[in-house]
Order: structure tokens, then sequence, then C-alpha cells
């Protein structure tokens, strides 16, 4: 029963990835019942659910989201004739155990131009600040980020969500 999970576990982690990367190493711990993936499954990066610490823009999320306000195009919607509303964009990419962003694809499709020129402005970022397992070891790690354009007939503004809270331990 175990070594069918651990196959079906790990052929869902196979097929949501890329299949050009490196394995990533996930230690024995019998007390947490985690196994061992170190071997490299044909170049697979193999992405971990939860890590230790979350890839971080350096500064923060008040300077990530800076650099997008400073970044982002806000005249594309328009030029791209956009008809007035709220639009939310999601784009979800991968932080590399280097820091360096890539695999960026649109979970969005608004429309006007905005995944674009989100994914252009994502491709200019200096380097993150690395997730990390529980060992502490940098990993890749794959996140979103959302951008909310607001279009008005002679104006576009965008805002960012609130973070959500974490529970209380």
């Amino acid at each position: 029963m175990k070594k069918r999970f651990h196959r079906i576990l790990l052929l869902i982690m196979l097929s949501s990835g890329p299949l050009t990367m490196h394995a990533q190493q996930i230690l024995v711990d019998s007390l947490k019942k985690i196994r061992d993936f170190s071997d490299d499954f044909n170049g697979a990066e193999i992405q971990l659910v939860t890590v230790k610490k979350h890839p971080e823009y350096p500064g923060g999320r008040i300077a990530w989201q800076q650099f997008l306000r400073e970044q982002i195009d806000i005249r594309v919607p328009k030029l791209n004739k956009a008809v007035p509303g709220v639009y939310n964009v999601v784009v979800r990419f991968t932080v590399g155990a280097n820091g360096e962003l890539r695999a960026f694809t649109p979970e969005t499709n608004k429309g006007y131009g905005m995944e674009t020129e989100l994914i252009r402005c994502l491709k200019k970022s200096i380097p993150w600040i690395a997730a990390e397992n529980n060992a502490g070891k940098k990993v890749a790690f794959t996140t979103r980020t959302l951008v909310i354009f607001h279009v008005k007939t002679n104006e576009v503004t965008l805002s960012f969500p609130a973070p959500v809270a974490s529970p209380a331990k």
C-alpha cells in the first residue's frame, strides 16, 4: 500500500512540473514518515508542497509591490482597448534554488495584454530569496502573484490583495 502511494505521489509530482531540471533531496525522517527522493528522476525537479521558508522578494511584500508598480506599463490595457472594469491577473512562476525566476505561466486570461505585461515585468525582477526546506537547503518553489488592474474610462490603476493572516500557533 505504501509503495503504491509513493508511486502515485511521485507520478503526480513529476507530471506537475518541468522535466528538465534537477531533482531535490527530501530527507528521511522515520518519525515524520518522510522518504528520500534524492535520486535523479530523469532530470525532473521535485518541488515540495510545503517548505519551512517561502521564497521572498528582497525587501518583502511592500518592496515587491513597489517594483511591480514601477515596472508595469499601466497604459497597456487602454492601448489594447480594455473595457472599464476590475481585472484580477494571476501569473504562476518558479523561484529557483538560486533565486532566479522562471517558468512563467498566466493562470488568468483577461486579455488586453495584461498577463503579457505582468510576465514581462516578472522577467525583469532581481533574484529572490529562495525557499528553504526543513533541512535549511534552498529549493525551487512555484508561487503566484496577483495584480488587480482597475480600468476606468480615463485611467488605469493597480492594486494588490491584502496579505492573508496566518493562523495563530
